[in-house]
């Protein structure tokens, strides 16, 4: 199980994802996210690390034209091989325009989506993220273990061994051992904001660093 860290913005960030996370790298080009960066920004920063091979570097859109998100995309293409579009919460977006772009995508589960599930049988997507909130409230009602086995049915068993299953926390979720692992996820995604900042995009890698290393030992990871 990796830790993945999304809202990259600079060269701090950067290195404190590659020493504290590993496996995906999350920018955000949302123009109105706190986290927001720029397409030189982010080719600046591909060009000065080298990320391995096998990374996942992912680009958070949401309503972005085909043209801008298809230029940013050919321009990370230059610097690495590995591109996942990140669309957000499955609501966003009708199956068509996550399919669009002939790319690996990822979408954030949103129970409230009639269609959710015919957007995750997209071949193209290859990711789904669950919103921890969500799982430890289904938990509390008693109704997590039927939302796996319907999950599951549904999602799991079309999917080959390039899906990752991924559980979005916050900095200060009380973290469930039980929740984690009757799910079995690939990674667990935080992102980057003000509680892991001394001030306004300014990482605070120590405070950052705590959070995740007491993610690690309640999970044993």
């Amino acid at each position: 199980m990796n830790i993945v860290l999304d809202g990259i913005y600079d060269k701090r960030s950067l290195q404190v994802a590659k020493t504290l996370a590993k496996g995906c790298y999350g920018f955000d080009f949302r123009p109105r996210s706190f986290n927001f960066i720029q397409g030189y920004v982010l080719e600046e920063l591909l060009n000065a690390h080298d990320l391995k091979q096998d990374d996942i570097v992912e680009l958070h859109f949401e309503n972005d034209s085909e043209f801008i998100i298809k230029s940013i995309v050919d321009t990370v293409e230059k610097y690495h091989p590995k591109v996942r579009l990140n669309f957000g919460l499955s609501s966003n977006h009708d199956k068509k325009i996550l399919e669009a772009f002939n790319r690996a995508f990822s979408i954030t589960f949103d129970e409230k989506d009639n269609l959710v599930y015919e957007k995750i049988s997209s071949p193209l997507c290859q990711s789904v993220v669950l919103n921890y909130e969500f799982l430890h409230s289904m938990a509390d009602k008693g109704l997590l273990n039927s939302f796996i086995v319907n999950f599951y049915s549904k999602v799991m068993r079309v999917k080959n061994e390039k899906f990752q299953l991924g559980i979005k926390l916050n900095w200060n979720s009380n973290i469930s051992m039980s929740v984690i692992e009757s799910l079995d996820p690939d990674y667990l995604k935080f992102e980057i904001n003000s509680q892991v900042e001394r001030c306004y995009r300014n990482i605070d890698a120590t405070k950052l660093s705590e959070y995740i290393e007491y993610a690690r030992k309640t999970l044993a990871i």
